[in-house]
């Protein structure tokens, strides 16, 4: 297994893996309308690809090599939503 940051070029794959998780814990609970909603807005190229660029925000992909095609197993995100205030 190989684990390494996402870059940039990782962005859509990374969106998609985010709204298939997303939906996939919250759908049962929205409505199809909040969903589409959400996840157009949250997981919107510009907002994915600004978190991670952010100083405070680390995203990993852990790969794993399957009969020669790359398997996205997980991904994790080291972040603080906190405010630091003098």
């Amino acid at each position: 297994m190989n684990i390494r940051p996402v870059i940039t070029t990782d962005i859509a794959l990374l969106q998609a893996i985010g709204k298939q998780t997303f939906n996939e814990t919250f759908a049962d609970t929205n409505t199809p309308e909040d969903m589409e909603q959400y996840l157009t807005t949250s997981f919107a190229t510009s907002k994915s690809t600004a978190r991670t660029i952010k100083s405070d925000s680390l995203f990993f992909f852990a790969e794993e090599e399957k009969q020669g095609d790359r398997l996205f197993e997980a991904q994790f995100c080291l972040c603080s939503n906190r405010t630091t205030r003098p």
